[in-house]
């Protein structure tokens, strides 16, 4: 199932969430950051292995403002030489990300708003419009999965890919 959704998807692009996308980035900034960064102890280096290894599978990462900018209010706990690197980071891989906008008046008029509220409302955006999502966030996961979009949840990436 997941390897059908990666070929469906591989030319047009993945959309990831942004607790994942801050994992992206972290681990972009070093690999041995994940476990010292307050938003990304949940995971692990392996984690970012493994996203490195469904990322590479796509022509682009989508993103939106809401998205990016709940990845940036993300890291602000972070302080001194390591905020600047996380951001250094961000801001080179801001160049790889293919940027979406739909403006906030629109997106609180989706089903799912009050549940989901603005970021992940985009996302759920994304995903109407035909894009693949992977997401951490089983409140997004089930949410879409019921819609009948096209959603890989990464805990099961993980389950599959560790036994």
């Amino acid at each position: 199932m997941i390897d059908q959704l990666i070929i469906k998807h591989r030319n047009t692009g993945i959309v990831v969430d942004a607790n994942l996308l801050v994992l992206h980035v972290v681990g972009r900034a070093g690999r041995d950051l994940i476990t010292r960064c307050k938003r990304t102890e949940v995971f692990t280096p392996e984690d970012f292995d493994l996203l490195q290894l469904v990322l590479k599978e796509f022509r682009s990462i989508i993103t939106t403002p809401h998205i990016l900018t709940e990845v940036s209010n993300l890291t602000e706990s972070i302080k001194g030489d390591l905020r600047r690197t996380l951001l250094d980071t961000f801001v080179l891989e801001l160049n790889t990300f293919h940027e979406q906008f739909r403006a906030a008046e629109v997106l609180t008029g989706h089903p799912g708003f009050r549940l989901l509220g603005l970021s992940d409302t985009g996302i759920a955006d994304l995903a109407q419009r035909s894009h693949l999502v992977i997401t951490v966030d089983f409140l997004l996961y089930a949410h879409l999965v019921e819609r009948e979009f096209d959603v890989i949840n990464f805990n099961h990436l993980r389950t599959f890919f560790n036994g």
